[in-house]
């Protein structure tokens, strides 16, 4: 029989623990690839807070995040998030910032969610970002893009940047209030429920852009 040598059993153990650390760090790369769950706590802060939210973990573009009922949460600078649901108050209080809803990792629709009584104020010079190549849009069930200007001017904007043929729906229990509203890239626009009202003005690209055919069609107010 064929004795094993001492460089042997020192290199078995060496390899076991090599794959060993490789697994381990293939299934952190990969548990961290998925959306965590994060929701404001009931007093709300600033977004960029780690107080603000339940568990202390601020949001990152790959996490799904919700404003709860009674919080308000102000948003001091440009942020990212994957979706989006607010059930209370979210304020961007910065100026000229973005707070963009990804969508990364696909497969969820609506990114933007507005519960009952909740609202949502983006600020005159402010944007409210969509990006994705999967389908994306607002579901409204009773709340409020708000804006206190006169013809809702302070609404800021709301840019659609999703690519790819990736379409925007805008729906739900209630109807939806913009100020600005413009499409970046080629998408299939639909207004499947709830209905639409454009305070300020509607881009769309020049081709490649489309709206469903069984849409309802937007409502302009004075400033359009």
């Amino acid at each position: 029989m064929k004795k094993m040598t001492s460089d042997c059993i020192l290199t078995l153990p060496k390899n076991l623990i090599r794959r060993f650390l490789l697994t381990l760090i293939a299934a952190i790369i990969m548990l961290s690839s998925y959306a965590a769950v994060i929701t404001s706590t009931g007093a709300g802060g600033a977004w960029n807070v780690g107080s603000t939210w339940v568990g202390g973990v601020i949001p990152g573009a790959a996490d799904d995040v919700t404003i709860a009922s009674g919080a308000t949460v102000t948003v001091p600078a440009s942020v990212s998030c994957r979706t989006l649901t607010i059930n209370g108050n979210l304020t961007m209080t910065g100026s000229g910032i973005t707070l963009s809803i990804t969508n990364n990792g696909g497969g969820v629709s609506p990114d933007l969610i507005l519960g009952s009584g909740s609202n949502l104020f983006i600020g005159a010079t402010n944007t409210l970002q969509f990006s994705s190549t999967q389908a994306s849009g607002i579901q409204n069930n009773g709340g409020t893009i708000a804006s206190t200007g006169t013809n809702g001017s302070d609404g800021g904007t709301i840019l659609v940047n999703t690519c790819c043929g990736g379409g925007f729906t805008v729906s739900g229990t209630a109807s939806t209030t913009v100020n600005n509203l413009q499409f970046v890239q080629n998408a299939n626009f639909n207004i499947s429920s709830g209905g639409l009202f454009v305070n300020g003005t509607f881009t769309v690209p020049n081709n490649n852009w489309s709206a469903s055919g069984s849409t309802l069609s937007p409502v302009y107010g004075p400033a359009s």
